[in-house]
């Protein structure tokens, strides 16, 4: 069970929307979200998603705040990125890819040919599992 997160834009500007908590992979994500390409289409597609199929996908949208124990996607298992007209998708924040050439059978080399050549970069969210904590000194795991 693959979790997801939704982002409009790849920076640390980025507006997160919403996540999957099972069923993140490209085939199992519903098309018409992939395929969108306008911002305000995209987070309704995805609010709508989160009313309607919660029960499938156990969706979080931002009302129910961040989900995850760490702090941005790097360790999300896939994080979809609507950015100039696409939705492109990260594995745990590495090279963008278009997750419609995975649907389609290609390997993760194809999907990844025709991505734009960016660096992913998360905003830092604050969990709401995690007490807050000084950012100024270095924790591992939640500990000093």
């Amino acid at each position: 069970m693959n979790k997801a997160d939704f982002y409009i834009g790849i920076d640390k500007y980025a507006k997160w929307i919403g996540s999957l908590l099972k069923y993140g992979e490209p085939l199992y994500v519903p098309a018409r979200i992939l395929l969108m390409t306008n911002p305000i289409e995209y987070e309704e597609t995805f609010i709508e998603l989160t009313n309607t199929m919660n029960f499938v996908y156990h969706t979080i949208s931002q009302e129910d705040g961040w989900p995850h124990l760490w702090q941005d996607s790097r360790m999300t298992d896939y994080s979809y990125h609507l950015f100039n007209g696409k939705v492109w998708c990260s594995m745990m924040g590495g090279q963008l890819f278009d997750p419609l050439t995975i649907i389609g059978g290609e390997d993760l080399i194809a999907a990844e040919k025709y991505a734009p050549r960016v660096t992913v970069d998360y905003p830092f969210i604050i969990s709401p599992f995690i007490t807050p904590i000084d950012l100024n000194e270095t924790y591992c795991g939640g500990f000093k």
